[in-house]
């Protein structure tokens, strides 16, 4: 399972109305809840699998407008901790993965002056999920790994 759907909107506190503070949790930390929910069971019954958990560097480091959404992205870090532990006697990993700015749309709506060249190629961050997936990466289940151009 990789979880990968997330919104990043801008906002102070002040800024940010409830309602897209809402739209944000439910997106961003209930997604990712209801997904694993989901397949949580299929992992036990086969005997393992592996949870790959999109957070952000700006669950560790949020800039200014980015509060909320670093909140929700340091909630999956945590939830990656717990659920590890818990997947363990089944033979499930999970992992967070925490890049920086990823070339995407999302990137480009929200910050579009961002210069290209600090911006990691979406096809880079496909090929590290896809490495936490080989046999060699078991013993790192739980593990937030934070990287950025």
């Amino acid at each position: 399972l990789v979880n990968n759907a997330g919104i990043a909107p801008l906002g102070s506190i002040e800024e940010m109305p409830p309602s897209r503070f809402d739209e944000l949790h439910a997106v961003n930390v209930r997604g990712v809840y209801l997904c694993c929910r989901a397949v949580w069971p299929v992992m036990k019954r086969q005997g393992g699998g592996t949870i790959l958990n999109i957070s952000s560097v700006a669950s560790a480091d949020p800039f200014p407008g980015f509060t909320a959404y670093g909140a929700t992205k340091a909630w999956i870090n945590g939830w990656t901790r717990g659920l590890a532990d818990e997947g363990k006697a089944h033979g499930i990993r999970v992992f967070a993965v925490a890049p920086g700015a990823v070339e995407t749309r999302m990137l480009r709506d929200a910050l579009p002056d961002f210069p290209p060249e600090h911006a990691l190629d979406p096809r880079e961050v496909a090929a590290f999920l896809h490495t936490l997936t080989q046999p060699a990466c078991r013993y790192a289940s739980g593990q937030t790994i934070f990287f950025r151009k």
